[in-house]
C-alpha cells in the first residue's frame, strides 16, 4: 500500500503538470491568435480576381491585361499574385510586379528565390544562354531596383530558407559568374503573409 503522504505529493505534482500543460496550451493559442491578427491576408474575392486574370492565362491562350494589372495598388495583393504565379506563363507579369511602386521587398525577394537563381548566376547576359527565357533580366532588374532604393516598402516578411518553393543557395557553384547579394540572402522584415 502507498503511504498517503506520497499520494498527496503525487497528486500535487500531477496538478502542477496539468496546470503547466494548460498554461502552455493557452499561451500557444494566444500566440497563434496574435500572429493571425498581425499577418497580412487578402479577401477571397480579391484572390479570385487575381487568379481569374493572372493565373495560368497562357494555358487558356490569353494574354495578361496590363491595364487591369495597373489597378492593383495593394502590396499584399501583389504578394499573393507572386505567390500563386505559374512560371510557365513566362516572366511578363512578374516583371510588372517587381516594377510596381507597390512592390514590397519581401515580394521582390520571393520572386528572386523562386526563379532558381543559382542556374542564372552562371551567366552575365541572357545572350550567353541557349534558352533565353527572360528570367535573367528579371533577376538583374530586381537587384538594380533594390540597389537604387526603389523597394522602400518592407511590410511583408520573407525568408527564402522557409519557402518550400524557393531554391537553395548553392554558394560553391564553380560556374558562378556573380554572387547573390547579401540583401537578398537575409530575410526581409515585416508581418507574415497568410493565405486566406
Amino acid at each position: 500500500m502507498i503511504p498517503k503522504k506520497w499520494l498527496r505529493k503525487l497528486k500535487r505534482r500531477f496538478l502542477t503538470l496539468a496546470q503547466a500543460g494548460t498554461y502552455v496550451a493557452s499561451r500557444a493559442k494566444a500566440q497563434i491568435a496574435q500572429k493571425l491578427n498581425m499577418a497580412y491576408s487578402i479577401s477571397q474575392e480579391r484572390a479570385g480576381f487575381l487568379e481569374e486574370n493572372f493565373f495560368e492565362f497562357s494555358f487558356q491562350e490569353r494574354e495578361p491585361d496590363r491595364a487591369l494589372f495597373d489597378t492593383i495598388t495593394n502590396p499584399t495583393e501583389l504578394r499573393y499574385l507572386a505567390h500563386i504565379y505559374n512560371w510557365d506563363d513566362g516572366p511578363e507579369v512578374l516583371s510588372w510586379i517587381i516594377n510596381s511602386e507597390y512592390c514590397d521587398r519581401g515580394t521582390a525577394a520571393m520572386i528572386f528565390w523562386r526563379s532558381q537563381p543559382d542556374f542564372y548566376t552562371e551567366y552575365n547576359q541572357e545572350s550567353e544562354m541557349s534558352l533565353q527565357d527572360g528570367v535573367l533580366p528579371l533577376l538583374q532588374k530586381i537587384m538594380q531596383r533594390w540597389e537604387q532604393g526603389l523597394y522602400q516598402r518592407e511590410q511583408i516578411a520573407y525568408d527564402h530558407r522557409e519557402d518550400p518553393a524557393a531554391e537553395k543557395d548553392y554558394e560553391n557553384n564553380p560556374r558562378r559568374k556573380w554572387q547573390i547579394p547579401m540583401y537578398l540572402i537575409e530575410p526581409t522584415k515585416g508581418k507574415p503573409f497568410l493565405l486566406a
